[in-house]
């Protein structure tokens, strides 16, 4: 469009028409988007003094070597030798300006910034390997999540549930006006009480819920004398006949659980155990479901004692629909194909 209009005031300048009579010309055609009265005079000065072109002059601009190949292959090694340096450090260390560090970074390396993942270990060669194995062997059996295989298991874990869970990050999210105050929420403290869990459940509900007394832990005594029958008196009173009997039981590696006393009451009770890879939370019901969802349910409320916490938990173990509890397991059946996939490595996360 600029071209044009200078094309037209060149030709009325020629002509001997004044700045003022082009202008008006060009406002009414175009109207507020015609060009200024500083910009018409200044074309029409140019063209009486010579000028003969309608075009701009070219402009150098900035050397297009600040992104050139060799800065490039710099930024590029530097990255490669530590990912974690930020665009000043790759300033200061190449002297290239810190927009053309992004643009190199954004457009010729295709790179972007992003968080490392947290991981519960990192696992060895051995670890990942076992996790894999495991993982391959649970699949040939259960793959096809036949709701009468998954029936066979039982899955259990200990928690902590505190008297106050504070809510997550995105249910303090909040909607605000702009220079609305922004609200804040306190932290857990230290000192605020907790109860210790041991839940149980399988693919039609829960199975088991032991409260462990105030300042005793979960020992292999403990785990083999009080929460063992109570999961193994659930399926005596469900199954009179047939009892635990065809029961496979799962939890994971805490000494409490692979203890001798409890390998003894497993052995004597014929209680087949589905064995855990290490350090695998990611690959345990209770972990990554059950657990986050109960105290997902009490974040926010506060308790004063035992009793109401009690409440609380039973409440919300016995809203959960049955049908989520089978959902569970066969999401525990998909994480487990995501484990081989990957070799054995943490895959949540993962891009």
């Amino acid at each position: 469009m600029a071209v044009e209009w200078r094309a037209y005031v060149k030709i009325r300048t020629l002509h001997g028409n004044p700045a003022t009579d082009i202008l008006a010309d060009l406002r009414n055609v175009y109207g507020h988007q015609a060009p200024s009265p500083a910009t018409v005079r200044r074309w029409a000065a140019a063209f009486k003094s010579g000028k003969d072109t309608v075009y701009d002059r070219p402009h150098p601009g900035r050397p297009r070597s600040a992104s050139g190949d060799n800065n490039v292959t710099l930024v590029q090694q530097l990255v490669e030798a530590d990912a974690r340096l930020s665009v000043r450090e790759i300033q200061e260390a190449t002297g290239i300006p810190s927009a053309t560090v992004h643009r190199i970074l954004r457009d010729q390396l295709h790179m972007r910034q992003i968080c490392a993942r947290w991981v519960p270990h990192i696992l060895t060669t051995e670890q990942k390997r076992q996790r894999v194995q495991l993982a391959q062997k649970f699949l040939k059996e259960y793959k096809d999540c036949d709701p009468r295989r998954l029936s066979e298991i039982v899955t259990g874990d200990e928690t902590y549930v505190h008297y106050y869970e504070p809510p997550t990050k995105q249910k303090n999210r909040v909607w605000l006006t702009k220079g609305g105050k922004r609200p804040t929420i306190a932290r857990r403290e230290r000192t605020i009480g907790k109860v210790l869990y041991a839940i149980f459940f399988d693919p039609t509900g829960i199975v088991a819920k032991v409260v462990v007394p105030k300042g005793r832990s979960v020992t292999g005594q403990y785990y083999a004398n009080t929460v063992l029958p109570a999961v193994l008196g659930h399926y005596q009173r469900r199954r009179p006949k047939t009892g635990f009997r065809g029961i496979k039981l799962h939890h994971d590696n805490a000494p409490a659980h692979t203890s001798k006393v409890v390998a003894s009451f497993l052995e004597s009770n014929k209680v087949a155990v589905i064995p855990h890879p290490p350090y695998s939370p990611d690959l345990a019901p209770c972990d990554f479901w059950l657990f986050p969802y109960l105290k997902s349910h009490l974040a926010g409320k506060r308790y004063t004692c035992r009793s109401s916490l009690g409440s609380a938990v039973s409440q919300c173990l016995r809203g959960i629909p049955k049908h989520e509890y089978r959902r569970a397991f066969q999401q525990w059946i998909r994480r487990l194909q995501l484990c081989v996939d990957p070799k054995g490595e943490y895959f949540e996360g993962q891009q």
